[in-house]
């Protein structure tokens, strides 16, 4: 387990160090608080597309993924670490911005939105095999849920209600796929 935890670490350092770095010299460069903000919200959406997207699909398109699983961990076993270790960063990251940043009532929807894309993108990154076929569906599905909840006056815990279970539903049915042998 120790070994897969520091496999996927690897994967992820280079782009979550050069996601810490963006954030801070953006927010002694940027004038306005308001560009601030937006600009560190923009960085943010990327890197979780990134982890996202390169959970499986990197190692399906390198022919690693059928290696990985006949390891002597468990197919269960795979899919915790690499989602676990993301759920971290993204945390640590994550209320880190908010501090930061000092967002507005709009961070808990911030928050929702941000698991959703990652969860989203965590389950499609199993079925389709290159990251960057991955990425367009991800982008594309934030996008039409986005413009769907701001076409409708819809209350704020609707809101974070529908990306939550987004959120859960993406999780719950990637794991009973992987660990089915379904994908891989």
């Amino acid at each position: 387990m120790k070994a897969l935890f520091w496999k996927e670490w690897r994967t992820i350092q280079a782009m979550t160090l050069l996601t810490i770095v963006a954030v801070v010299v953006l927010q002694f460069i940027a004038v306005d608080r308001e560009y601030r903000e937006y600009f560190t919200i923009g960085i943010w959406q990327l890197y979780i597309l990134f982890l996202g997207v390169t959970s499986f699909s990197t190692e399906q398109s390198k022919k690693n993924l059928m290696f990985l699983v006949s390891l002597t961990a468990s197919r269960a076993a795979v899919w915790w670490v690499k989602l676990s270790l993301r759920v971290g960063v993204i945390a640590l990251l994550l209320i880190s911005i908010l501090l930061w940043c000092s967002f507005e009532v709009s961070s808990i929807l911030f928050v929702c939105t941000s698991l959703a894309l990652f969860a989203f993108c965590f389950l499609i990154s199993l079925s389709i095999i290159t990251p960057e076929t991955c990425a367009s569906a991800a982008i594309a599905f934030e996008i039409s849920v986005v413009l769907l909840l701001l076409e409708f006056s819809i209350p704020m815990l609707w809101k974070v209600t529908i990306w939550v279970l987004i959120a859960m539903m993406s999780i719950i049915y990637s794991y009973q796929q992987f660990c089915r042998g379904k994908y891989a």
